[in-house]
């Protein structure tokens, strides 16, 4: 499998400025373990430029961040660029992790069955808070971190080596880390989100494969 990836970091509303900062984290992750990445900032995160990309280069690993449901993966502006029945096959042969509401629900087995090795991502919306008088440090928001935590520690330990399963494992046991923050806090809305989102997240497809 080719140690490349493409990732999408749409910025154009305050959830996509909070992915984005995060998902350049997770690209740090990669680079620093030799793995060539393609990122497509802000509005270069769209559909021509996606399916371009995958159409022309092997990638092993599709990073996508954005808005989306369950059929589609949305870029800058919302503009579908991975759309059940209509391009999920440029997903095949790759792990496809996506920070994107409900994507994994017909979108990720619509991947699988058009040749993706598997698909990581959220069978609901994806919830996550933050903490406004932080907004501009979303690295620095403790309270958006505890949502977001756990897509980090997916992606470092891809970028280490480990199975998606693995990875997918970690990434568990950092939510149910949050989880157990927010419950001794006793907020019972953050904890009820961090729940949601907790079995929202999937993991579809050969998740013995590595990058």
């Amino acid at each position: 499998m080719p140690k490349r990836m493409l990732v999408t970091l749409p910025d154009h509303d305050i959830t996509t400025y909070y992915l984005r900062a995060w998902g350049k984290k997770a690209v740090k992750y990669a680079e620093d373990h030799s793995i060539e990445v393609t990122s497509l900032d802000r509005d270069k995160a769209n559909r021509k430029n996606v399916e371009s990309y995958l159409s022309n280069l092997p990638f092993g690993m599709v990073f996508l961040n954005g808005h989306g449901d369950e059929n589609t993966v949305q870029g800058y502006n919302n503009e579908p660029i991975i759309i059940a029945g209509k391009n999920e096959s440029k997903l095949k042969s790759t792990i496809t992790y996506a920070i994107s509401c409900s994507s994994a629900m017909n979108l990720g087995d619509a991947s699988i069955k058009a040749g993706a090795i598997c698909y990581v991502g959220y069978a609901q919306d994806f919830m996550f808070t933050l903490d406004e008088s932080n907004s501009t440090h979303p690295l620095e928001d403790k309270l958006a971190g505890l949502f977001l935590e756990h897509t980090n520690i997916f992606m470092s330990a891809i970028a280490k080596g480990s199975s998606v399963s693995e990875a997918y494992d970690k990434a568990k046991g950092s939510l149910r880390e949050s989880i157990m923050v927010a419950e001794s806090s006793g907020n019972r809305t953050i904890l009820s989100w961090l729940l949601w989102d907790y079995y929202a997240f999937v993991a579809k497809g050969d998740i013995s494969s590595r990058l």
